[in-house]
């Protein structure tokens, strides 16, 4: 995590909260630009042949929808 943020000097890092928190708390929006890039790069390299096409489905979820409930036709699964 700490070259994630590129942060080498460890005097600084806290060590009481929980990792949670220190996660929640040393994130900016550069580091999150550079854990993109990271996730997207590994993902690309895990694959022979790159894919063509990345879809990023966000709001993607396992519940089984019963019934006529609304909003039962973006469920993909």
């Amino acid at each position: 995590m700490t070259l994630a943020c590129r942060r080498r000097d460890r005097r600084h890092v806290k060590a009481s909260p929980s990792t949670p928190s220190r996660f929640e708390n040393a994130t900016d929006w550069s580091w999150a630009g550079r854990m993109h890039k990271v996730l997207v790069e590994t993902f690309i390299a895990s694959h022979a042949v790159p894919p063509e096409e990345l879809v990023l489905d966000f709001d993607a979820t396992d519940d089984t929808v019963h019934g006529k409930q609304k909003g039962m036709f973006f469920h993909g699964y």
